[in-house]
């Protein structure tokens, strides 16, 4: 792999394991309040 194609590598995972956490935490959070409305 060319250090380009790394790079790009690099960035792309630091912008979605940030965005894919957040995610993971609303969901995980409104599916809590929906359980607890139900």
């Amino acid at each position: 792999m060319s250090l380009g194609v790394t790079m790009c590598y690099v960035i792309m995972v630091l912008y979605v394991l940030p965005v894919a956490e957040y995610t993971g935490i609303l969901c995980s959070y409104l599916i809590a309040c929906v359980s607890n409305t139900v």
